[in-house]
């Protein structure tokens, strides 16, 4: 759920506007960045998740991702019209892996920092949120491209 919120809020940090964000919390933030990274299929996600005390919350959206590119990179029918069994098992054990989620008790505690900080933090229309993650998507390709 952190993650998910702090994936929302990464486009004003990335533009300097992340004022009333603790020291603490932006590194913390800066952390679930590192942990949520898409590179290596998102490795250390998926490495920590396995390892870590459970319950924990899975970010979602990383889920669904691997589930698109099951679906887009895998055929449904091999040669000779058999259907692909390695692409079910890899939904499937997907699928799985949130149903686990689903099934065990969380014990979520109200953090009053954190709940006053999103309660009076500034939010804009979706319209203007979506423009201002195109903005950041293209200074940071602008950024990578330089890398190169």
């Amino acid at each position: 759920a952190v993650v998910s919120t702090q994936k929302a809020v990464v486009s004003t940090q990335s533009t300097g506007n992340h004022r009333g964000i603790s020291p603490r919390h932006q590194r913390i933030f800066s952390e679930l960045l590192k942990i949520t990274h898409p590179s290596s299929h998102n490795k250390i996600y998926h490495t920590l998740l396995r390892n870590e005390y459970k319950p924990a919350v899975p970010f979602l959206t990383i889920h669904m991702t691997t589930l698109m590119k099951i679906n887009t990179e895998c055929p449904d029918y091999l040669k000779r019209g058999l259907i692909n069994l390695r692409k079910r098992r890899l939904v499937y054990k997907e699928l799985e892996e949130i149903r686990w989620f689903q099934r065990r008790k969380y014990n979520l505690v109200e953090v009053g920092e954190i709940l006053d900080f999103f309660s009076e933090y500034e939010t804009i229309p979706e319209e203007e949120a979506y423009l201002r993650s195109e903005l950041v998507k293209r200074k940071e390709s602008t950024r990578n491209a330089k890398k190169r």
